[in-house]
């Protein structure tokens, strides 16, 4: 299969976040937030797995339709109060499934978006990207997303 382009970014589905999950993800997140006041907003971007989540929530057809597949056992939630463009250079396409952006813009080249919790997309994490507040962002401004490592089918 021929791999589908996509912008970096861009919205290809919309998945409906259960309760506990949605709970566990604002609760990671204000704890990222008072870290990151305590340490003086020292370290940009963090990630963690939460122990016990599994990954039942994949969209596998529409990944396949992309032309990917998950790595399933490469998977983290990572968060951002604000992170400058970087390249990673570890993990290649992405998916990431937004659980908690409070209005903050995800950008990778021209590319530029705002995501509402639920929504996922691809990107490629050896590209330049960032994830910074628009004005509109409240000042405790955090960006939570769960990302799985993708590779072409």
């Amino acid at each position: 299969m021929s791999l589908i382009k996509t912008n970096a970014g861009q919205v290809l589905g919309k998945l409906a976040i259960p309760p506990a999950l949605a709970q566990t993800a604002a609760q990671i997140a204000k704890s990222f937030w008072d870290t990151q006041v305590a340490d003086d907003f020292n370290e940009p971007v963090d990630t963690c797995t939460p122990q016990g989540l599994c990954l039942d929530w994949l969209p596998i057809n529409d990944l396949f339709d992309q032309g990917y597949r998950a790595i399933p056992q490469n998977h983290h939630w990572v968060m951002t109060t604000s992170v400058d463009a970087h390249i990673n250079r570890v993990w290649g396409p992405m998916l990431v499934f937004v659980l908690v952006n409070d209005g903050m813009f995800f950008k990778q080249r021209r590319e530029k978006a705002i995501h509402k919790p639920g929504e996922w997309f691809i990107f490629n994490d050896a590209l330049a990207h960032e994830v910074n507040p628009t004005k509109s962002s409240p000042k405790e401004a955090v960006y939570l997303g769960w990302a799985v490592q993708l590779e072409k089918t």
